[in-house]
């Protein structure tokens, strides 16, 4: 099990947790950009290091090989300073990472419901390995399902942030709160 950090440590990363679609990829360059602070997203740096895209990885070497390799780019996060991490939809779901999350920052949760879920995915689902193929009904059913099974993991993220946002200035106003409150 990995050390925990010191609290004035734990200041320094935010993970951004949530559904696929729920915009931790965009809103967390946002994010970063706003804060000054580099911006990760944890699955262009698994592209990046293996060359392969996520889909190739899921279809080729399968789901456990995937959270290997996620887990691993999670891990190098933990030295990282200034820095919001867009987790995989994924990635608190496995190995403990949530834990591993919480020891060493501060998370939020993006949370959205199924209907602006599928709207965000349309027209993606291709890059998408949990849901492609999928019809819409089918599209529909698999959210609400991945959703029901992956919430009580998001649910344990420092701070949750209400989806659609009325301003962008909703997460950065938390962001900055959780960033001086540690």
């Amino acid at each position: 099990m990995p050390q925990k950090a010191n609290s004035k440590d734990l200041n320094q990363r935010i993970y951004l947790i949530g559904m696929p679609g729920s915009g931790k990829s965009t809103e967390g360059a946002r994010l970063a950009k706003s804060l000054g602070w580099k911006f990760i997203d944890l699955d262009k740096a698994i592209e990046e290091e293996s060359g392969e895209s996520i889909a190739i990885i899921f279809e080729t070497q399968g789901e456990a090989a995937f959270r290997k390799l996620e887990q691993d780019q999670l891990i190098k996060t933990f030295s990282y300073t200034h820095t919001i991490i867009a987790c995989g939809g994924g990635t608190v779901c496995y190995e403990n990472n949530i834990e591993r999350i919480q020891q060493h920052g501060i998370s939020i949760y993006l949370k959205a419901n199924s209907a602006f879920i599928l709207s965000r995915l349309q027209g993606k689902l291709a890059e998408r390995p949990l849901f492609k193929g999928l019809g819409e009904i089918e599209l529909i059913e698999k959210i609400k399902e991945t959703l029901q099974l992956r919430e009580p993991y998001y649910l344990k993220a420092t701070a949750t942030v209400e989806l659609p946002f009325k301003t962008n200035k909703s997460l950065y106003n938390k962001a900055s709160s959780l960033i001086e409150g540690y």
